[in-house]
């Protein structure tokens, strides 16, 4: 029976040699090397690693920012690990505070409509302005006084909400809408290294129009990286699905 649990404001994945978690809680991404945990499974319920040797922990930023790589662990002990990451927060021992460490699967992304959208000939009115600058204002609120996992259940409630009673999107609405808001960005703000901003503001327009995208976070390991995007189904809102495949998701809401 496992004795642990990942906690549940963390969020992991595996990418390439490397066991990646996400912390809402802290806004933080941690990483180990994948080997250094294989036989955590015993341990900790889902864990995703079968086997076992070195690694070392890093620490990083959410944004994508390494802030420092704080030690190399024992590679003799798995409780070494289990320690660390009890002491980090990222995993816990009772199970009503945790969850199975069984990563999350990101629908496949298929096709986008950021490229195609930038092209079109939009028309704006004036309360579609109005709400693409409320959704704006409020995203940027909620980044500046909010703390990152407030803005995430935020999210995810509105999603599971409408969940029961979602509405078939026609494409072409949708299409027009990411195009209005393609055409209003760059007087507003740039979505360049802003992809936290970006996602959450376009997901408070959308809200005004009744579409609920899913807010996809992705990691890679080597160098780390980190992004998020929209996406509806297998299509990608807000970026391109070149771009995405790049990274393994570790978060869906």
């Amino acid at each position: 029976m496992p004795q642990y649990f990942l906690a549940r404001h963390v969020f992991v994945c595996l990418q390439g040699e490397h066991v990646v978690f996400l912390d809402i809680r802290k806004d933080r991404y941690f990483a180990l090397e994948a080997a250094r945990t294989a036989g955590l499974d015993e341990f900790v319920a889902g864990w995703p690693v079968p086997s076992h040797t070195d690694a070392a922990y890093a620490l990083h930023t959410a944004d994508g920012g390494v802030v420092q790589i704080s030690r190399s662990v024992d590679r003799s002990a798995p409780s070494a690990v289990i320690s660390l990451l009890l002491e980090k927060e990222i995993l816990v021992e009772a199970p009503a505070q945790g969850k199975s460490a069984v990563p999350v699967k990101a629908e496949p992304s298929r096709a986008d409509l950021a490229a195609e959208a930038l092209e079109e000939d939009v028309t704006v009115g004036a309360r579609t302005v109005l709400r693409f600058a409320s959704s704006a204002m409020r995203a940027s609120l909620i980044l500046k006084y909010r703390t990152f996992e407030i803005a995430v259940e935020r999210v995810r409630a509105r999603v599971e909400a409408a969940c029961g009673r979602a509405e078939i999107v026609d494409k072409d609405r949708l299409h027009h809408l990411i195009g209005v808001f393609s055409r209003l960005r760059p007087y507003f703000f740039t979505s360049k290294d802003a992809c936290l901003f970006d996602a959450l503001a376009l997901s408070e327009f959308l809200a005004h129009y009744r579409i609920y995208p899913h807010w996809v976070f992705g990691v890679q390991a080597r160098p780390f990286a980190a992004h998020c995007w929209l996406q509806l189904g297998d299509l990608v809102l807000n970026d391109t699905v070149e771009h995405v495949k790049r990274y393994t998701a570790i978060m869906v809401v």
